[in-house]
């Protein structure tokens, strides 16, 4: 995008601006607010427990234990081979000292470690 073209959109932007501002003062004369009257804040949209219940698929993590439960201890380069998890986010996964353990080239689940549908299930 040329540089005149930026300065066109940002010149509309400024105006888009200008005209919802004058709405604001326009609705605040209207119904005979003034500067004392405290106004509701801009209303702001929490994505964030949306997407946490949303989460339907496994995660790396997820999807690396049930392979280490199912199968045991493999080497960093089966996980990746049977779960088509990247390598680096394999390894990202494995910084979980918590859940899991290397010992003699092959990755260990520390304990055994349940989802949270395991958990209910049982």
């Amino acid at each position: 995008m040329a540089n005149e073209e930026i300065y066109q959109a940002i010149e509309l932007i400024d105006k888009r601006i200008a005209k919802l501002t004058q709405l604001k003062q326009d609705f605040i004369d209207e119904f005979n607010l003034n500067s004392q009257t405290t106004l509701p804040l801009p209303f702001k949209h929490d994505t964030t427990a949306k997407r946490q219940v949303a989460r339907k698929k496994p995660t790396n993590k997820d999807r690396i234990i049930d392979l280490l439960k199912a199968e045991g201890p493999l080497s960093r380069g089966d996980i990746v081979k049977k779960t088509g998890i990247p390598a680096g986010s394999a390894a990202g996964v494995f910084t979980d000292k918590k859940t899991f353990y290397s010992k003699d080239d092959k990755w260990h689940l520390v304990e055994e470690v349940f989802t949270e549908e395991q958990i209910v299930e049982k």
